[in-house]
């Protein structure tokens, strides 16, 4: 199986609450994408994540009629298809992956391998991309997943490592009054010093911004565990929601996430809402503003 190792470019032609054209390139370790909200950032990985996801592609929904009869067809006479693109190196190719999407299903798809006159269409593409090791894509919410998704201890020093990496982390941008605790079937949770003579753990559940920062440190120290044990890493694209953070602690998690990125030579891709102040400070991708489609 060939392992995804870079993404080199994303595109679509508006999706969801994204609905504008989008673009960029990427470098090889960590690029941030800067957008007006939170939910932009969220509809943008998800996004990405259906770009690689192999259960999703249903063309023959074209063609089927809504049973409440509202429409003639399940998706009216001329739905609308998102057209998005993904470039991406493997060990020894490159691809081109293009997709045609209606809400989350995939009705259009082929790969091109570049250089050669290879084309892969439909159930070929599907096949090819189930072959693959994909990039991961992690987004926020309101609660954390206790499951730690992209990598599980399997013994009591990776688990310890995990926990002395994240907590560590969350020290050097300064929130100290919380810190991450791992058990032996490589569930999160979160000892907090609201009660020093009773540390309680608890799911993050508490604000949405602050789970959504702990979550990205979580994942960024798994992230890192895969690369040591395995010796091999696909590309990440997190979520990151800077709301109720100070500018200065948005700039630390930043900061953070590029210098891991780079001295473990992993790609990150971060979608996070910022002003465009902030997204110059950090040298973000900036999503086009609305304001430019509403003149």
């Amino acid at each position: 199986m060939e392992t995804v190792t870079e993404i080199i470019a994303f595109s679509h032609g508006g999706s969801r609450r994204l609905w504008h054209p989008f673009s960029a390139k990427f470098g090889p370790c960590c690029n941030v994408i800067c957008s007006e909200s939170m939910h932009q950032s969220v509809d943008l990985v998800d996004t990405f994540q259906m770009m690689f996801t192999t259960n999703n592609h249903n063309p023959e929904l074209l063609e089927q009629r809504n049973s409440r009869m509202v429409r003639r067809l399940l998706f009216g006479n001329n739905p609308m298809k998102v057209e998005c693109s993904v470039s991406f190196k493997t060990e020894g190719n490159e691809y081109v992956l293009r997709r045609c999407l209606i809400e989350s299903h995939s009705v259009e798809i082929k790969i091109s391998k570049v250089g050669t006159n290879i084309v892969y269409s439909e159930n070929d593409a599907i096949s090819v991309l189930e072959k693959l090791h994909k990039p991961r894509s992690c987004n926020t919410g309101p609660l954390m997943k206790r499951e730690g998704t992209i990598f599980k201890p399997f013994n009591d020093h990776s688990r310890k490592t995990l926990s002395i990496l994240a907590n560590n982390w969350v020290k050097q941008i300064g929130f100290g009054g919380s810190r991450f605790d791992i058990d032996y079937d490589g569930r999160w949770s979160v000892i907090t010093k609201q009660d020093n003579s009773k540390p309680r753990r608890q799911l993050l559940a508490t604000k949405i911004q602050m789970n959504s920062f702990l979550l990205l440190i979580s994942n960024l120290a798994q992230a890192v565990m895969k690369k040591r044990t395995y010796g091999r890493s696909s590309p990440y694209f997190f979520a990151f929601n800077s709301n109720l953070l100070t500018l200065d602690e948005t700039l630390a998690v930043v900061d953070l996430v590029k210098k891991v990125s780079n001295e473990e030579n992993i790609q990150v891709i971060l979608a996070m809402n910022a002003t465009p102040e902030l997204a110059s400070m950090i040298n973000g991708i900036q999503c086009p503003p609305t304001s430019l489609y509403n003149d």
